[in-house]
């Protein structure tokens, strides 16, 4: 019996020791099959499941044991930060597309990922922060607010467009494109030409709450944007409207998310459907 006993005994320890090994590098945090550190803040068991190609509506923090790090203003802007992304393959062991991989619609969760494969596949592999070395352990807490697919996007795209369109009776005729461009001041002389040096205002609204987003007005000096058209890449619905407006134009544009940013704009989620106004002060030869 004594023998049984300690056999007994010595399967459960045995037993807590591989549960501390599975997951006591990190305290409070499970370590997945793969061996992915994450614990679960919110869970939702019957939340959608994301499929590859879905998109994922996301809030974001980071932080890292750092205080460097945690104290840099980039890091500092991820705090509850929306953004947008697509279920796709992994790149690398233990990023951002294998802890999206193991959530669900509604829930919270928190996963250690090393800073290399966090940036360089959620992220342009040249932005990764001065303060950040490639070694270094983060911290990053998602909560999967909603999943999507494109189809879905872009027929709801399509309805707030034709909404707006409606309610403030728009005439333009969309372009092959999908832009509706109204002219509100038609301006005087040639329109612009490439190579030609020009000053332009650009304020940017998101068409389905008719917020501003984004104002060359309001950005730096405050200064009219100042660029040599045609030899400096632009959105499509900048290239497509510039290219017909003349000097003391002003144009309101209602654009598609496909004709923008499509989803590559920090806090504008993918098939966002915008509005331009685009003002032409000068052209300079």
């Amino acid at each position: 019996m004594k023998k049984i006993a300690f056999y007994a005994t010595m399967m459960i320890i045995g037993s807590l020791m591989l549960s501390a090994c599975k997951g006591g590098l990190y305290k409070g945090f499970k370590k997945s099959d793969s061996g992915m550190y994450y614990r679960t803040i919110t869970k939702n068991a019957d939340g959608q499941v994301p499929q590859m190609g879905d998109i994922l509506f996301l809030t974001v923090s980071c932080h890292s044991n750092n205080d460097s790090i945690n104290n840099s203003e980039f890091f500092k802007s991820f705090e509850n930060r929306d953004m947008t992304d697509m279920l796709g393959e992994s790149y690398y062991t233990h990023d951002l597309q294998e802890a999206y991989a193991m959530m669900k619609e509604g829930e919270e969760k928190e996963f250690i990922l090393k800073a290399d494969s966090f940036f360089l596949v959620g992220f342009d592999p040249t932005s990764i922060p001065s303060v950040v070395s490639s070694e270094d352990v983060l911290y990053i807490k998602l909560k999967l607010n909603r999943v999507a697919t494109i189809e879905e996007l872009m027929t709801e795209e399509a309805d707030i467009i034709a909404k707006y369109v409606q309610d403030n009776n728009i005439t333009a005729t969309p372009t092959e494109d999908g832009l509706y461009i109204e002219e509100i001041e038609a301006g005087t002389g040639n329109v612009v030409d490439s190579n030609n040096t020009i000053l332009v205002n650009i304020t940017l609204k998101d068409l389905k709450t008719d917020t501003i987003i984004n104002s060359s007005a309001e950005m730096g000096t405050g200064e009219p944007l100042k660029f040599i058209y045609g030899q400096q890449p632009l959105l499509p619905v900048l290239d497509k409207s510039i290219a017909t407006m003349k000097k003391g134009g002003k144009y309101k544009v209602i654009c598609p998310d496909r004709m923008a940013y499509q989803g590559k704009y920090p806090n504008i989620p993918l098939c966002t459907p915008m509005l331009f106004e685009i003002e032409l002060i000068d052209i300079i030869k």
